[in-house]
């Protein structure tokens, strides 16, 4: 994996508790608007938003087609989930994963969450209040681009933010046969969630040692709900695919003497069917995606380390594992 210079990119946040309640009795439409006619050309370059109904819901999201798209070439789907309070189209605008699709060759999907919040597992919020099954929802997303572009099955993939990247392991363990790999960024594995992976799926973990809002140590989350610590959600994941329990351990380069962070990377060797298991720790990081602005550091958030681009070594990660080798 590569470990590259980071670009300038924007956080999204966890959604607070207050904000989920005040929508809790809110009716079941979409928030997004309904969809309308789309005659668009998804295999067209660009941004395409789209729709579709489930669980009587208006679910939105959007496909971003790569320059150069070959419909006659299967073409590795990344999806992108955004945190609490965050939307697809922000996601989109801020993490840079659709720029670097037009250089790499990767499609990308930024699915909406209901009321901006995913249905994670960790119990509380407006999704599971509701028995959303967003799982469902992101699983028709992925067969509705499949009937218009020609997605690689094999190369099927999931990164989220904060209440995205705790809505990322539920997706991994429970439908493990769908993704090749999943990012879990500043977010780990929800405790109440009814799922232990025991399939192997190849997993990265970015997190922030001084996180206030998602604790590195685990225990409850700002917003609600209690997570496992990053040691625990690594366990699990190399439980799952047999791996060394020994890392390897580096310490990535200091780019900046200004910057109060350093990243280590633990990374777990022997694993089955050709997985891996990455852990990135940001030493003294805060809840702030890695490579951000360093304008974003805040002492409700923590620092942004600049030493790691989290969207470029999210998709290494990816470019080097296909489901089932």
């Amino acid at each position: 994996m590569t470990d590259c210079h980071p670009s300038r990119r924007r956080f999204l946040p966890l959604m607070t508790t207050a904000a989920l309640l005040a929508c809790a009795g809110c009716p079941l439409v979409s928030p997004f608007g309904s969809p309308s006619a789309r005659t668009v050309d998804l295999s067209e370059p660009g941004d395409h938003d789209q729709a579709l109904v489930w669980q009587n819901l208006t679910r939105t999201y959007i496909v971003h087609t790569p320059a150069g798209y070959n419909a006659a070439i299967p073409t590795p789907l990344v999806i992108v989930l955004h945190g609490g309070w965050g939307t697809g189209e922000q996601a989109a605008r801020e993490l840079g994963f659709s720029e670097l699709s037009d250089q790499r060759g990767f499609i990308v999907a930024y699915p909406d969450g209901y009321l901006r919040n995913w249905n994670d597992g960790r119990g509380g919020l407006v999704a599971e209040i509701t028995d959303l099954d967003d799982v469902g929802f992101i699983l028709a997303m992925i067969d509705a681009i499949a009937r218009s572009l020609n997605l690689d099955r094999r190369r099927v993939y999931a990164v989220g933010v904060s209440n995205g990247a705790i809505f990322a392991n539920r997706l991994a363990c429970e439908r493990p046969d769908r993704f090749a790999a999943f990012a879990a960024v500043i977010g780990t594995y929800p405790e109440a969630l009814d799922c232990r992976p025991t399939v192997p799926v190849s997993a990265l973990i970015i997190v922030g040692d001084q996180d206030p809002l998602v604790p590195y140590d685990g225990g409850e989350v700002s917003s609600g709900g209690t997570v496992l610590s990053a040691a625990e959600t690594t366990a699990l994941w190399i439980a799952a695919d047999s791996c060394s329990t020994t890392p390897q351990i580096t310490q990535l380069p200091h780019l900046n003497p200004d910057d109060p962070t350093r990243v280590r990377r633990e990374s777990y060797s022997g694993c089955a069917e050709g997985t891996a298991v990455v852990l990135y720790v940001v030493e003294g990081g805060g809840h702030t995606w890695p490579g951000g602005p360093a304008g974003l550091s805040t002492v409700f958030r923590g620092p942004v380390t600049q030493d790691l681009d989290a969207t470029q070594s999210c998709w290494d990660f990816f470019a080097a594992h296909a489901e089932g080798g």
